[in-house]
């Protein structure tokens, strides 16, 4: 891996700079260093807190070949854990639902939903400064406007403190009020980071041409933690050209800018917020490995829209629309991974239209220089350190 060829093509002038080299997009050592360095840094999101209302609610879900449990305790306050036990390292919960207790099937140790162990099967005697030792191990779980993030790291910042500057329009936006009410999940054959660029990449209309067309949005901000983007319109982007004036009526009182158009807010590593002024939904990449990522797609709308006798109707052409351009995107995504993967392919120049994806390119390249000079400080990667980082709830 050379850093610093990646770093001097994309460094330069807007005018004569590159895209990130093809290597950064198919090459595994790549994708295990920003892993390391990167993803485990960072806030993930990995569901909903409607998904877990009450106490002992919960789900598993997979993060980077890790599976966690995301559960309510008795004080509801939202834990999670690695799904591995103490005693023999079987996973302990499937799925989703609820439970008063987590049971590990193999050996029927018990922990409590605050993750502390309970009782430990043929270890009558085990002495109490034992068992707070042997918890199920905790990450940092977090949650903002309803949406619930994990990080693997001890030193990242809170949520709150990385939007603390976010703009009002995005913190009073209903979204924590809304639901729901579907979600696709796909596995596409393309590195996360090329998805992350066509979130924000208006040159790429000629894709959507016989949908939603070419999308002209103006970049707000480009923070260390998120970018925010806003497009001008009275319509609701949520619905194809034609069927506008066919949807649901736009939430009323909505704050600022909301209700003249559409708020895009791109949580880094791989969220994408897309708020407009009937509905919201969201975008999530997971990367699997250096060339194959887990796009989930949620559809919110608020509870008095969900609670109308046409809703399963009207919903349909809001899906329809959502299904199309994804399917669009997830295409396009696989053919440019194809190209990237040749032994011939090479960085190309920058055009107006790629302005934003030079700018995401540039966060980045900005987090492996930071990385870089942290290899340079020291040898412990994150893994070699993970139980370190990880509290073992006792």
């Amino acid at each position: 891996m050379n850093f610093d060829d990646v770093i001097e093509s994309v460094r330069k002038p807007f005018a004569s700079a590159t895209s990130l080299s093809p290597e950064v997009f198919t090459s595994p050592k790549w994708f295990d260093f920003e892993k390391e360095h990167i993803l485990y840094k960072h806030w993930n999101f990995v569901g909903l807190q409607q998904n877990v209302p009450g106490i002992g609610d919960y789900f598993v879900t997979e993060l980077y070949g890790e599976s966690i449990i995301i559960i309510r305790d008795h004080d509801k306050r939202l834990h999670a854990f690695l799904n591995v036990c103490r005693h023999r390292c079987s996973k302990v919960l499937s799925d989703s639902g609820s439970c008063r207790v987590i049971r590990c099937p193999f050996h029927a140790w018990t922990y409590r939903l605050d993750g502390s162990l309970k009782r430990a099967t043929d270890f009558p005697d085990m002495p109490e400064h034992q068992k707070r030792e042997l918890g199920l191990k905790e990450l940092r779980c977090e949650s903002w406007q309803g949406l619930i993030f994990v990080t693997f790291s001890q030193d990242t910042p809170s949520i709150d403190e990385m939007l603390s500057d976010l703009s009002e329009d995005f913190h009073n936006y209903p979204l924590e009020e809304m639901h729901c009410v579907r979600e696709r999940k796909d596995e596409v054959r393309v590195n996360w980071k090329l998805y992350n660029d066509i979130d924000t990449d208006p040159g790429h209309g000629p894709v959507h041409s016989s949908t939603i067309g070419a999308q002209e949005y103006e970049l707000s901000s480009s923070k260390r933690y998120y970018r925010t983007l806003f497009m001008p319109s009275n319509n609701s982007s949520a619905l194809l050209p034609k069927d506008y004036g066919n949807g649901f009526d736009h939430i009323p009182n909505l704050p600022g800018r909301a209700k003249n158009g559409t708020l895009y807010l791109q949580f880094f590593p791989a969220l994408y917020v897309i708020l407009t002024q009937d509905c919201a939904w969201w975008l999530n990449k997971t990367p699997v490995d250096h060339q194959t990522t887990i796009l989930r797609v949620g559809y919110m709308f608020p509870k008095e829209t969900v609670q109308r006798d046409d809703f399963e109707e009207v919903v349909k052409t809001y899906f329809q629309r959502w299904d199309q351009v994804v399917e669009e995107d997830n295409w396009i995504m696989e053919q440019q991974q194809l190209g990237m993967s040749s032994a011939f392919s090479s960085s190309g120049p920058l055009s107006e239209q790629d302005r934003y994806v030079w700018d995401l390119h540039n966060w980045y390249v900005d987090r492996v220089q930071e990385a870089k000079e942290g290899i340079i400080c020291t040898d412990r990667s994150v893994t070699s350190s993970i139980n370190g980082r990880i509290k073992t709830v006792g």
